[in-house]
């Protein structure tokens, strides 16, 4: 992620009344809006080292150092770090962070907006560099001084909440992070009401930890209702409800609900096929997910559709060798192999019935040998498009 989009949208308020004096350099003017101006281009050119220059000539100008109140401080070290993340240089990412922070909480208060926002920004950081601990202890720090029924009202607080959730989830602390999430999906039903992405967001953190306890019910329950409310609000097209399809089938295969597994991947299938071509990866991978489902029923005939579609596209896109291509092959063998047995099986039993119904017969004839009399006995995928199409 580059600097300007980690910052973008992020609104720095002001976080005194009156902003303490500070001379304007000659270069550009000390607010937010000519700030970002100029870090744009150089973030889009990936031109971190004069980036780096503009900002501390921000924070210590030539006729003496930014004060730390003015808001221009803390939106420059923020960068900065972002900075800093895009060096690789971690160490000093996290520390300008944690000044920030500091700033914040000198300056606005704990509870302010922006000091819980600065919170949220290092915590993550610090789970990327696997330093979980330490996470879950700042924010278990920071949230015991703080009361839902004060403090629910905040946007900024609830984001916490679900943060701190998925820390305690990550650590496997699955009762304390399934009770952390259900505090902050009421309070976001509560604030936003359920027809919100924040609302569907704490919903969805809390069904996966329901999962994880194997609360699959629940969990179902709740992803079925994300995904209403994404087609009502966003429509069947939107890459949103897919993915709340997507969510949705992995909590029915785990419950082996395989029919309604199928259902709902042929209707994002079917969505996606329409909405981006059935070339696209999103749609193939799609389409691969459905193939392993039928296989996985035992619907080998129907996985074979799937299969030979998905064949004859890799073979386009790919080349017979590729790798991906061959693995389709293969999966689409298997399922011919499996298709024959059956054939072979209700054939045995249809003479064996005819041989316990014809009375006094003391032989019967032989079943038949295929090897290559039924359409599904051809073994490569090309003569596999031909022979199936009355199927």
């Amino acid at each position: 992620m580059g600097v300007f989009d980690w910052f973008k949208g992020k609104t720095t308020l002001q976080v005194v009344a009156e902003p303490a004096e500070a001379p304007s350099p000659p270069a550009f003017a000390l607010d937010e809006a000519a700030l970002l101006a100029q870090v744009e281009p150089l973030v889009a050119q990936q031109k971190f080292a004069e980036l780096e220059a503009l900002l501390r000539r921000t924070l210590a100008l030539d006729r003496g150092p930014l004060e730390p109140r003015h808001v221009a401080y803390p939106v420059s070290l923020n960068l900065l770090a972002a900075a800093m993340s895009s060096q690789a240089r971690h160490d000093e990412q996290e520390a300008l962070l944690r000044e920030v922070l500091t700033l914040h909480e000198n300056v606005a208060g704990p509870d302010h907006p922006l000091t819980e926002q600065s919170l949220s920004v290092l915590v993550n950081v610090l789970g990327k560099r696997q330093k979980d601990a330490e996470a879950e202890a700042i924010l278990s720090r920071a949230l015991s001084k703080k009361d839902d029924a004060r403090d629910g009202g905040r946007p900024s607080y609830r984001s916490l909440l679900r943060l701190f959730g998925g820390v305690l989830h990550a650590g496997g602390k699955l009762d304390e992070a399934a009770a952390v999430h259900r505090r902050g999906f009421v309070l976001s039903e509560r604030a936003v009401g359920n027809n919100h992405p924040e609302f569907w967001s704490a919903a969805s953190g809390l069904a996966a930890v329901l999962e994880k306890q194997g609360n699959h019910r629940e969990a179902e329950v709740l992803l079925r209702r994300v995904a209403d409310l994404k087609e009502e609000t966003l429509g069947e097209a939107h890459p949103e409800y897919w993915q709340s399809l997507f969510l949705l089938q992995y909590i029915l295969a785990v419950q082996e609900k395989y029919e309604e597994v199928e259902a709902c991947t042929r209707r994002q299938l079917d969505l996606q096929e329409k909405t981006l071509g059935e070339r696209h990866p999103e749609t193939l991978s799609t389409m691969k997910r459905l193939s392993g489902c039928l296989m996985q029923q035992k619907k080998y005939e129907a996985a074979s559709v799937v299969l030979k579609r998905r064949l004859a596209i890799a073979i386009t896109e790919n080349g017979p060798g590729h790798p991906e291509t061959i693995r389709i092959h293969e999966a689409l063998v298997d399922a011919e192999r499996y298709i024959q047995i059956s054939w072979e099986m209700r054939e045995t039993f249809k003479n064996l019935e005819a041989r316990g119904e014809a009375e006094g017969a003391t032989t019967s004839a032989p079943t038949p040998a295929l090897h290559g009399a039924h359409p599904c006995a051809c073994g490569s995928g090309l003569r596999f498009e031909q022979c199936h199409g009355a199927d």
